[in-house]
């Protein structure tokens, strides 16, 4: 005897599949990116545009959603991480934002600050971390309740990060 399927069943099947192919369902792949300008080498994900300036790199996610920058900021004195991080906190207090986490890490063997920061329209976690005489920052800038979605690339950029001397050549 021939059950009869219901015809929701290839309906269902075709949905399964659909879902199952979805942009960002599958693990996201990473590419080495190295700078010769910053002198540093890290992980970003393979489909994210990328702006190099002399000031800064900027990686864009495929839906301008999250954006991965890397800066630093020249000092003309010779401040420490926690005077920098000091002078931060005043910056977001008077712009009104919150500072929603900080907790101490290291970076390549250096001190640094991991910092979350809520604004009216976005959310920012960024590390932020002294070499030599300046303060570099890197930073994941999404939009409000991206934020989430988004953390996993810093993570990977901080696992992967490292700073090169100018002797080293690419690898």
């Amino acid at each position: 005897m021939i059950k009869k399927v219901s015809p929701l069943v290839p309906v269902l099947a075709v949905l399964f599949i659909l879902l199952c192919s979805v942009p960002g369902s599958a693990e996201q792949k990473y590419i080495d990116y190295f700078s010769d300008l910053f002198m540093v080498k890290f992980s970003v994900p393979s489909d994210w545009d990328t702006e190099v300036t002399g000031e800064y790199l900027r990686f864009t996610s495929p839906k301008k959603d999250a954006e991965l920058v890397y800066s630093e900021k020249l000092l003309l004195s010779d401040k420490t991480l926690d005077e920098e991080f000091a002078e931060y906190k005043t910056y977001v207090d008077e712009k009104k934002w919150q500072i929603l986490e900080k907790k101490g890490i290291k970076l390549a063997n250096l001190d640094a600050y991991y910092i979350r920061v809520s604004t009216d329209k976005k959310e920012v976690g960024h590390v932020m971390f002294k070499r030599d005489t300046n303060i570099y920052f890197i930073a994941i800038k999404t939009s409000k309740g991206e934020f989430e979605k988004y953390y996993p690339v810093l993570e990977k950029v901080l696992e992967t990060f490292s700073l090169l001397e100018k002797t080293q050549q690419k690898e």
